[in-house]
C-alpha cells in the first residue's frame, strides 16, 4: 500500500482512483515552509507571519459555466477531473459538467461517478456512437444550458484559482476566448502571429484549458459548414478555431499539471504534419474570408490594432491566489514580416515560426522556457522571471486583481522579491493603479521602497546572489490594477522572483 506525503504528513493510499485523488490533493496544497529564525528567506515567507496574499476571489452571481470534457482512452483521468471540477471551490462558477465520450467501445453511466462527491444532476454524459474528435467539444458547448464553456482535455489539470481567474477576467473583458498554454505552446503561438492591415491571427490549442462563449461555439460550427469543410476537416476543429477567429489569442502562460495516461493524439512527425496540414488550411480559408465585406458572425474583420489586441503583451495566472500578471517587456525578437512573403500576400504561419526561432536561437528559447512570466507569480523563490534584454523605458509589470480592492485594504502594498541588479530599476520607476484597463493614476511618483535583504538558493541548490524584498505602499483607496513602470532605459535586465499584493493583518514590524 503506497503512501502519499501531504503538508500534514503521510497518508495511506490504496491505489487506483483513490491514490490519484490523494496525490492530486497533495499537489494542490499551498507551499509550506518550516523555517528557523536564522532562515535567509524574507519575513513574508516564514510560517506564522500575519501576511496573506490579497485575493478578491471574484465570482459570478450564480454558476454560469459548463465544463466540456472529452473522453477517449483516459476515463480514470476523467473521473479525477470531474472530482476536481465539482469541488466546493468552483461551485460559484461551474453549473454543469458535460462528459462527452468519443469512445464507442465504452458506455459511460452515472454509476461510474458514484464514488465522487458530486451530484448526478451536475454531470451530463453523452456517449457518442462514433469518434467525432475535437469538433465534439464545440457541439457540446453550442448546446450548453449556460452562456460560457470551460473546455479541456482529459490529460491536463488546471488549478481552481486559475479557472476562477479566467471566469472573472472573461466577464470584465471583451468576452474573447482565453487559452491556457504551457510555455512551449505559448512560444509557438506567439512566433506564428501574423499581422497585416486586416490580418491578426495565430494558433492556440483549447485542450489545456480554455474559456469561450456558447455563441462563439455555435457560430464557429456554422462557419465551418458554410465554408464547406469535409468531415475529416471538421473533426480537427481545434486547428481552425483561433485562426478563423482572426484575433491575437489571449494566451495565459500556465505550466499546469500533466496527468498522462492513454495514447496522445499528436505523436511524432506524422502528428505534427497533420496539424500543419489543417493549420495551413485554416489560414488559407481566412485569407479567402478577409476580402468579404459582410461579417460571418465569428471572424473579426476589423483593422489592426483594435482593442485588447497587442502581440507584445504576455499574461500568466497567479498560483495559489486569484490574479493575473501582465507585462509588455520584450521577450522575443522583432522582425519584418514582409521579408517572408512568398506567393501569398502574407507569409505562412510555419515560415513565421521557423524564422522567429532562428532569430531567438537555441539559448534564447531555453531562457524563455526556463524564465517565463509565470515564474514571477508561482510562489517559489527558486524560480524567476527574467527578461532577455536590459529594462527599457515604458516596461511594466502589472497585477490584475480581477476585482475592486476596497478602502478596507488601506495598508495594501506591492511587494517584490528581486536581485540586487534589478533593484537599480526601482529608483527610476513609478507605481500606478487603475480601476479600469486604460486610465492609470500615478500612485507614487517616487515610491519609498522598504527593504529586507535575504539570500536564497537557486533551482540547482547553488547559492545565488543576495536577494531583496522590496515593498511599496499603495495609497489609492479603490483600484483593481497595480503596475510598476520603468521611466527610463536601464543597463540591467529584469529578474523577479516574486511579485504580489499582501493583505496586512498586523504590523510588519518596521
Amino acid at each position: 500500500m503506497p503512501n502519499v506525503r501531504t503538508r500534514c504528513g503521510w497518508v495511506a493510499c490504496w491505489g487506483g482512483f483513490a491514490c490519484s485523488l490523494a496525490i492530486l490533493l497533495a499537489s494542490l496544497q499551498k507551499p509550506h515552509q518550516s523555517l528557523s529564525s536564522s532562515s535567509s528567506l524574507p519575513a513574508s515567507y516564514i510560517n506564522g507571519t500575519p501576511m496573506k496574499r490579497l485575493s478578491t476571489s471574484p465570482s459570478p452571481a450564480h454558476p454560469d459555466t459548463t465544463v466540456i470534457l472529452l473522453n477517449w482512452s483516459r476515463f480514470e483521468n476523467v473521473k479525477l477531473l470531474v472530482s476536481h471540477l465539482c469541488s466546493h471551490e468552483l461551485q460559484s462558477v461551474i453549473a454543469q459538467i458535460v462528459v462527452w465520450n468519443n469512445n464507442p467501445k465504452l458506455n459511460i453511466q452515472p454509476k461510474d461517478f458514484s464514488g465522487l462527491i458530486c451530484p448526478n444532476s451536475k454531470i451530463h454524459i453523452h456517449n457518442s456512437p462514433e469518434n467525432l474528435y475535437f469538433q465534439a467539444r464545440f457541439f457540446a458547448c453550442a448546446n450548453a444550458t449556460t452562456s460560457f464553456c470551460y473546455i479541456q482535455d482529459d490529460d491536463y489539470l488546471v488549478r481552481h484559482e486559475i479557472i476562477i481567474a479566467m471566469r472573472a477576467r472573461f466577464s470584465r473583458g471583451a468576452l474573447e476566448p482565453i487559452y491556457l498554454l504551457p510555455p512551449p505552446d505559448a512560444l509557438s503561438s506567439r512566433l506564428r502571429a501574423a499581422i497585416g492591415p486586416q490580418l491578426h491571427t495565430s494558433t492556440a490549442w483549447l485542450g489545456y484549458g480554455s474559456l469561450i462563449t456558447r455563441d462563439q461555439a455555435a457560430t464557429f460550427i456554422r462557419l465551418l459548414r458554410d465554408l464547406g469543410l469535409t468531415e475529416d476537416e471538421m473533426k480537427m476543429a481545434d486547428n481552425y478555431f483561433a485562426i478563423l477567429r482572426n484575433r491575437i489569442p489571449e494566451i495565459w502562460l500556465d505550466e499546469g499539471m500533466e496527468l498522462g495516461g492513454g495514447t496522445p493524439f499528436t505523436v511524432g512527425t506524422e502528428g505534427d504534419e497533420r496539424n500543419w496540414l489543417h493549420t495551413n488550411r485554416a489560414y488559407n480559408l481566412l485569407e479567402s474570408i478577409m476580402p468579404l465585406a459582410s461579417s460571418n458572425g465569428f471572424t473579426d474583420l476589423a483593422e489592426y490594432p483594435s482593442a485588447h489586441q497587442d502581440v507584445r503583451l504576455w499574461r500568466a495566472p497567479c498560483i495559489f491566489y486569484t490574479c493575473v500578471i501582465e507585462t509588455n517587456i520584450a521577450l522575443l525578437p522583432d522582425y519584418d514580416e514582409s521579408q517572408l512573403q512568398g506567393s501569398s500576400i502574407y507569409p505562412t504561419l510555419r515560415r513565421l515560426e521557423d524564422h522567429g526561432r532562428k532569430l531567438l536561437g537555441v539559448d534564447g528559447e531555453r531562457d524563455f522556457l526556463l524564465h517565463h512570466l509565470q515564474r514571477a507569480v508561482d510562489g517559489k523563490l527558486n524560480t524567476a522571471f527574467k527578461s532577455p534584454h536590459n529594462a527599457q523605458r515604458g516596461d511594466y509589470l502589472m497585477l490584475d486583481m480581477l476585482g475592486a480592492v476596497g478602502s478596507k485594504y488601506h495598508t495594501a502594498e506591492l511587494v517584490l522579491i528581486i536581485d540586487r541588479r534589478t533593484e537599480h530599476i526601482l529608483p527610476s520607476s513609478v507605481t500606478e493603479v487603475s480601476s479600469g484597463e486604460s486610465v492609470f493614476v500615478l500612485d507614487t511618483e517616487r515610491p519609498q521602497w522598504q527593504c529586507l535583504a535575504l539570500g536564497a538558493d537557486d533551482a540547482h541548490g547553488e547559492r545565488s546572489d543576495t536577494l531583496l524584498e522590496r515593498s511599496c505602499s499603495i495609497r489609492q483607496r479603490k483600484w483593481r490594477f497595480v503596475r510598476l513602470r520603468a521611466l527610463q532605459d536601464m543597463d540591467v535586465p529584469w529578474n523577479v522572483r516574486d511579485i504580489w499584493v499582501p493583505v496586512m493583518e498586523g504590523s510588519r514590524g518596521w
